[in-house]
Parts: structure tokens; C-alpha cells; sequence
């Protein structure tokens, strides 16, 4: 059999939360969008299963729970997201996230962004 590497990509899921570390951060629900590009082995074979791919539905689905728990941090926020997705999959050999959040309060950029 023969390893073959695959890589997955979630572009802009649209999430609305309370992640800051200040006051007005934890009342209001920011914009947040997020990117995750996943890269996977997979022994191939005559024909591939759903078994051994990344399902994009369930990552989506971890994804929504983590960005339900306020955390004062990005850095904690995007190592959460990695960890629930690193726990589930063994096949994982590379998981790269992005997370933006947008202004609010009438600040004067466009977004915040963070990578891991």
C-alpha cells in the first residue's frame, strides 16, 4: 500500500463570540472567522473509505463547541481548537489554523488575526 498525503481546507467558517480579555470583549459577540487546513495520511488502496478521511462535518462541529467557551486569549482559543482536532485524528500529520476577529467599538482596523 502506498501513503498517500492529503490536505483539507475549511475557508472562513463565520463564528459570533465573546473571546477577549477585556470587559466589552466578553459582553458583545465579535465576528470571528476561521481557516483550518488539515494534511492527512491515507493508505490507498483500489478505493478509499470514508473511514480513513477527515470528516469536515465533524471538524466544523468541534469547532462550534470550542468557540462556545469564552477564553480571555487567542493563543488559548486557537490551541484548543488544534488540540480537539489533533485528539481525534491519529492520521493527522500537519493542522494549521487561522483565526480573525474583527473590530468592534468602533476600533480602527480590520481585523485581528492569529496563526498556529
Amino acid at each position: 500500500m502506498e501513503e498517500t498525503l492529503f490536505t483539507l481546507t475549511i475557508k472562513d467558517l463565520e463564528f459570533y463570540a465573546n473571546h477577549g480579555l477585556y470587559n466589552g470583549e466578553k459582553k458583545i459577540n465579535q465576528k470571528f472567522n476561521i481557516n483550518v487546513y488539515i494534511t492527512y495520511a491515507i493508505n490507498v488502496t483500489d478505493k478509499i473509505s470514508i473511514e480513513q478521511c477527515i470528516d469536515y462535518v465533524e471538524i466544523t462541529s468541534m469547532i462550534k463547541e470550542v468557540m462556545k467557551h469564552s477564553e480571555d486569549l487567542m493563543e488559548t482559543l486557537i490551541l484548543n481548537i488544534r488540540n480537539e482536532i489533533m485528539g481525534k485524528y491519529s492520521n493527522i500529520q500537519k493542522c494549521n489554523i487561522s483565526i480573525k476577529k474583527y473590530p468592534q467599538l468602533n476600533a480602527k482596523y480590520e481585523y485581528i488575526a492569529i496563526e498556529i
